[in-house]
């Protein structure tokens, strides 16, 4: 019988495809932003995605509407909102594009370790399942989420020149470029992660004493970088708002976001503590990140250090701050692929996988994607939302109360945005839409002025009724309340109407 040879593009082409399948299904199920539930409810998903409406409608980033991540994050939000303006499907879909690049970088990255092509496919669906049931994955639509595709392909496009024995290439360069960008932009203490990478490339140069191509790298890469960030810069400077940018974005979150401990033995403990957490609390892919490097740094396989460099730089800059969020974990789920490249390799069972006749390719297909999906949905912690319709939660409780006012506006009041914004299809009037986890004194006033000069027409506050502010509220009445469940805790939240 003749067989039929597949080159290595229409390959790629079934492992893209595989990739963004397997994506589909986990991204379905773990994720809030999914069709599957009424609303992210997550905080940080509804702070982008106010951010992004706003952008699309007209308010300046920063000067007129503000929150402490990259504007690149705002950017894609706001395409998220011009997809689908009352809903997360546009981020759904984003996310589902994003983890399955994520996905297919794994596999390729696995591909350079094992040799047989039936068993680096496996990666796929194992990475698709262990990483989306994490604590770390959280809710969904987190910076970390969205960014474990670029530093998946950094690191494969340099351990793939490093296993071939030559250098860096332009297009590598330049997508890399593209990479550091998108970390300089979204959410820059993941710069930690390319720092380590670039360590280990002016390193690898320097022993191969080639330091002219050690400049067109540099070059490539900044090329790569200012692609990206020259849209954002002529954003800023059509707005002038360059100098507000610069300040909510850098200045802010190095000198006024992090916890600064003086004692220098307590900011070390405060790292390791962290860091042990981290790797505690998401032991479903911690544990490989653990036997991976450990495994490659024993070996001593080509790019391993790299691979060190790359850990511990993104450790530093991720926990160097002293602030810890369970969120922070999923970064470090790129290194995940390495671990599982060792269990693959010694798990003798997997040796035979060539002689599985191809006819049963398929059936077997369908029944490792049954296991994922049931795997997927009873160990992920955002199931218990797939039980609520939209009427069931406080946002579109309130939401119908609100649209009674015509035009009505509305201020989230001491803590971080709760979708009240999103539920009600309301956009902020003011700068500081919501209470923020930064001692900023403007903020404060900001949230204070528009409640005590009676600028919105509805305040909704959690846990706290707003008389228990030392506020002048004699113009606002309560007017509803309601409970939920949020990140384990009961959640109590209240509406107030001004009158």
């Amino acid at each position: 019988m003749m067989k039929i040879k597949i080159n290595n593009t229409e390959k790629n082409i079934c492992m893209l495809l595989m990739a963004m399948i397997f994506s589909f299904f986990s991204i379905t199920i773990c994720s809030k932003s999914s069709i599957l539930y009424p609303m992210n409810d997550w905080v940080d998903a509804n702070c982008f995605f106010t951010m992004g409406k706003a952008l699309m409608n007209g308010k300046i980033l920063y000067k007129e509407i503000y929150e402490q991540k990259g504007p690149l994050l705002y950017f894609m939000h706001g395409i998220a909102y011009w997809f689908s303006k009352d809903s997360f499907l546009g981020v759904y879909i984003i996310e589902v594009f994003m983890f399955g690049m994520h996905l297919f970088f794994a596999y390729k990255c696995a591909k350079l370790y094992i040799e047989q092509y039936n068993i680096a496919i496996l990666i796929i669906p194992v990475l698709a399942v262990i990483i989306p049931i994490s604590e770390a994955f959280a809710h969904g639509d987190s910076v970390e989420e969205l960014t474990i595709c670029f530093l998946m392909y950094s690191l494969y496009s340099v351990l793939k020149a490093k296993k071939e024995n030559r250098l860096l290439n332009i297009q590598e360069c330049l997508l890399n470029g593209v990479c550091i960008a998108w970390s300089l932009w979204t959410k820059f203490t993941i710069l930690g992660f390319y720092i380590g990478l670039s360590l280990y490339v002016v390193l690898w140069y320097f022993g191969e004493k080639q330091w002219k191509k050690l400049g067109n790298v540099i070059v490539c890469v900044l090329l790569g970088v200012s692609i990206t960030t020259i849209p954002i810069i002529v954003y800023c400077y059509k707005t002038n708002s360059f100098m507000d940018m610069i300040e909510a974005y850098f200045y802010n979150n190095i000198f006024l976001y992090p916890i600064h401990l003086e004692n220098g033995i307590y900011k070390g403990m405060d790292f390791i503590f962290n860091c042990v957490r981290m790797l505690k609390s998401n032991i479903s892919f911690s544990i490989f990140i653990v036997i991976g490097i450990v495994d490659m740094f024993i070996r001593k396989t080509k790019g391993y250090i790299a691979i060190i460099l790359s850990f511990f730089g993104l450790l530093v800059g991720t926990y160097s701050g002293g602030r810890s969020a369970v969120y922070y974990g999923l970064i470090f789920s790129v290194y995940t692929v390495f671990g599982i490249i060792v269990l693959f390799r010694e798990l003798i069972f997997w040796r035979n996988i060539n002689k599985i006749k191809a006819v049963l390719y398929f059936p077997l297909s369908i029944v490792i994607i049954i296991c994922s999906v049931g795997t997927s949905l009873l160990f992920t912690g955002n199931r218990y939302l797939m039980r609520y319709a939209k009427n069931d939660l406080p946002q579109y409780k309130f939401a119908q109360r609100i649209n009674q006012v015509e035009n009505a506006t509305m201020l989230n009041y001491g803590f971080l945005d709760g979708g009240f914004y999103f539920a009600a299809g309301c956009e902020p009037i003011n700068k500081f839409f919501c209470k923020l986890n930064i001692p900023l004194e403007e903020m404060d006033e900001d949230q204070n002025r528009c409640i005590v000069e009676g600028k919105v027409d509805f305040v909704v506050t959690r846990d706290k009724k707003l008389e228990d502010y030392n506020l002048d509220i004699e113009n606002y009445k309560m007017v509803d309340t309601a409970s939920m469940i949020f990140e384990g805790e009961e959640r109590t939240y209240f509406l107030y109407q001004h009158y």
